[in-house]
């Protein structure tokens, strides 16, 4: 993404005559927490900067317009048990077997896909953190986890939830506790757009879902079509080898300063 923020910067110090306007707008804290987002400030304090027709991210695409978004749902369950000897461990019940349990029924999940406007989404689920034990020597009675949910356009908040909930009910009980640490919504394509239906013309190639969470949903509560194009392999995004090439960087050049005009 640092690599198609140098290429905003170069096309915006081309001082050629557009006819459109371009604000461009660079923000920090995407990555984390919604409630801490730049772009929620920036809406806060600089308000006017958020007037548009349409907008772009320029979120590592591969050049190709990745239309929408999946919401994204971070929640906390924790598992009680009863402590107990490790030499006696039929006096209570282990909180961290039943976690296994339960991180076993999430390694089960098969991702549902839901096609919307000829665009596919694939929801994912997966554990991202757990936690538990007391000593070496105790049976726990407390264990935890960390769930993301990526959820399909198509699905609010409440219903992701209640799905989850479903999903794993036979591992829960009515001592155990569900928190919902992080909402992002989702968002639907925007492609019937007209400066985005452009875009896509632009870049030779069909339109695609995009798999993750981006500022698009923001945009799309702020009432402006946007969408997601920027050079880079998205497959590549959060490895230790991450890189985008100047070919890649070259093209996103050309592509966004044709939208431009």
């Amino acid at each position: 993404m640092k690599g198609s923020l140098a290429v905003m910067l170069e096309v915006a110090r081309n001082e050629k005559p557009r006819p459109v306007e371009v604000t461009w707008v660079f923000y920090a804290r995407e990555e984390i927490a919604r409630a801490q987002s730049g772009l929620l400030e920036i809406g806060e304090l600089r308000p006017d900067l958020l007037q548009a027709d349409a907008a772009v991210l320029a979120e590592p695409t591969g050049g190709v317009v990745e239309a929408g978004c999946q919401g994204t749902l971070r929640v906390a369950i924790q598992l009680r048990g009863r402590r107990a000897h490790t030499a006696r461990p039929f006096m209570g019940v282990n909180a961290l077997h039943r976690l296994g349990e339960l991180l076993s029924r999430v390694g089960s999940y098969v991702p549902r896909v839901v096609e919307i406007d000829g665009v596919s989404y694939t929801e994912q689920l997966q554990a991202v953190a757990v936690e538990g034990g007391v000593a070496p020597n105790v049976v726990p009675d407390l264990a935890g986890c960390t769930l993301n949910h990526r959820v399909a356009p198509d699905r609010t908040r409440g219903e992701a939830m209640a799905w989850l909930v479903e999903f794993l009910a036979d591992f829960l009980d009515d001592d155990d506790n569900i928190e919902v640490l992080d909402w992002a919504p989702s968002s639907p394509p925007a492609l019937s757009n007209v400066r985005l239906d452009a875009l896509v013309s632009l870049s030779k190639s069909p339109a695609r879902a995009k798999m993750g969470w981006t500022d698009v949903a923001t945009f799309r509560e702020l009432g402006i079509a946007a969408t997601n194009f920027g050079a880079g392999d998205p497959l590549m995004a959060h490895r230790t080898d991450e890189f985008v090439t100047s070919e890649e960087l070259d093209q996103f050049a050309v592509v966004l300063d044709a939208w431009l005009g």
